[in-house]
């Protein structure tokens, strides 16, 4: 059973793990790594309210009743489901893939203009996590490659960061990317606008992070990217590494109580034991001992007693 008052969990690997990580930098001729992140409940306060993600500022739009009746209805993933006929037995993945692939459908149908996105950001109030902006800042200071694998969406992610004084030279953005007319209405996505037969035609979805290093290939061909730090807040997070031939690789996960269905559930917390080698289990955990964790592997000045100080800063 999870245990409210402990903040962070490790595997039994993680020490040798980040000893690995160490040496390997240490052993680099560059002495980088980088850092793979999700957005939504990662970098962003984890909210119950599905218009403080980024699809759900969507809905938000001044596009009109009709739209708003539309795609609220996304919103609630039981209703969208009992509107497809016939579907019912479809496996989960795909049921969500026409869930992203619907949503975005309705954008184009209703003439999303790239205009609105700032305002919508802006009255939708998405609050960081705590410790994610000087997070950020540190990662920028240090020069290490930042890129933000989301099942969100493009636009919208960098209208954050930037409203938050964080969106850096350092930072990729890999997400569902509107493509706009001359005009500035969009009228495709990328990547599902894509038909290579490679993973093309798939929006970017939880269940297509894998697919990060295909649709990313610039930043994994970096010699930082030999050395992974990797931080998410579901367990398919983590997949953005699978298959990749690296040097040594770090994870961190944020618990994400609001999609499990019980707080002292062990089957869903044992998903996140499978993918993690470090796990932060309080609701509202900051980043204070992931910062931590850079310092003491890379800037050298740091203790274990950080890491301490760190872990409870973070419950």
């Amino acid at each position: 059973m999870i245990c409210q008052n402990d903040a962070v969990w490790q595997s039994d690997a993680y020490p040798l793990k980040r000893r690995a990580f160490i040496n390997a930098l240490r052993r680099s001729s560059d002495g980088q790594f980088a850092v793979v992140i999700d957005f939504d409940r990662t970098i962003t306060c984890a909210s119950v309210d599905p218009r403080q993600e980024c699809h759900g500022i969507m809905a938000t739009s001044p596009l009109g009743d009709a739209f708003r009746e539309e795609y609220g209805d996304l919103l609630n993933f039981e209703k969208y489901s009992s509107v497809l006929p016939g579907k019912l037995q479809w496996p989960e993945h795909l049921l969500r893939e026409k869930w992203w692939l619907y949503g975005h459908a309705l954008l184009i149908k209703h003439r999303l203009r790239r205009s609105l996105i700032p305002p919508m950001v802006r009255n939708a109030g998405v609050r960081l996590r705590e410790g994610a902006k000087e997070f950020l800042h540190l990662l920028n200071e240090m020069r290490v490659p930042v890129l933000v694998v989301s099942a969100e969406v493009t636009d919208v992610i960098s209208e954050v960061l930037q409203q938050h004084g964080c969106l850096y030279g350092n930072v990729t953005i890999l997400s569902n990317e509107c493509v706009w007319d001359e005009e500035g209405v969009l009228t495709s996505w990328w990547p599902e606008s894509e038909s290579d037969g490679g993973g093309g035609g798939m929006p970017m979805s939880s269940f297509t992070k894998h697919m990060a290093p295909k649709w990313a290939r610039e930043f994994f061909a970096r010699p930082e990217a030999k050395r992974l730090l990797v931080i998410g807040d579901r367990p398919r997070d983590a997949h953005v590494v699978k298959g990749l031939s690296v040097d040594a690789v770090l994870k961190v996960g944020f618990y994400d109580f609001g999609h499990a269905k019980n707080e002292a559930d062990d089957r869903f917390f044992a998903d996140y034991q499978k993918e993690y080698d470090v796990l932060l289990t309080q609701p509202r955990a900051s980043f204070a001992w992931i910062t931590a964790l850079v310092r003491e592997v890379c800037v050298g000045g740091e203790s274990d007693a950080a890491l301490d100080e760190g872990r409870m800063a973070g419950a």
